[in-house]
């Protein structure tokens, strides 16, 4: 029991207040790292949990849904980093952090190639009316459906007409948000960071 507890106070603590999609598997990918304390698990206001749980973290884990503003931050004189597993920061005091000095990342471009391909995709679907087109695959008609565009019969085959979305890669998300926290806790530059102008 004392060795539990000797290995749990070397784990640096990561305060968990919302837990991302991702967190499972960087739980189970990360805890012989870190200790993540989970606010999100209990009902208690997060100013009584760091009490309860006598401590004084320097991370932050998010989501978008949780709002990490200056009240939060108050609550933790030794917070050094809030990691999100988001492109966006609207969840976040950005200028508190910035006076405070808290480096903040997000899984920076991650999904760029994604947005870029669905946005490239409507442009071609609207252009071309496929989506008209959505009932017909492998270029059988399904019955009483008269207003297809007699067109989308002339393409090649080279177009596949079926459901496609851009898929968010939680594996991906998990790997940066992992390399964030190992690189706060080694010193060494985050790899998507937030600039903060003066």
């Amino acid at each position: 029991m004392a060795d539990t507890n000797q290995q749990s106070q070397e784990l640096q603590p990561v305060l968990v207040l919302g837990p991302p999609l991702i967190f499972q598997q960087l739980e189970s990918q990360c805890s012989h790292k870190y200790t993540f304390l989970k606010a999100f698990a209990t009902s208690l206001p997060i100013d009584q949990f760091l009490v309860t749980h006598h401590v004084d973290p320097s991370s932050i884990l998010c989501n978008p849904l949780q709002e990490v503003n200056a009240e939060v931050l108050c609550l933790l004189p030794s917070l050094g980093i809030v990691v999100t597993a988001s492109v966006s920061t609207d969840h976040i005091d950005l200028t508190e952090c910035h006076r405070r000095r808290v480096q903040v990342a997000t899984v920076g471009g991650l999904y760029t190639e994604d947005v870029a391909d669905l946005g490239m995709g409507l442009f071609i679907d609207v252009l071309r009316k496929i989506s008209t087109g959505d009932q017909y695959v492998g270029g059988k008609r399904i019955e009483n459906e008269p207003n297809v565009p007699e067109e989308l019969f002339a393409l090649d085959n080279n177009l596949l007409l079926s459901p496609h979305t851009a898929a968010m890669s939680l594996e991906g998300t998990r790997d940066i948000v992992a390399r964030n926290l190992e690189a706060f806790f080694s010193s060494k530059p985050l790899v998507s960071p937030i600039i903060m102008d003066a």
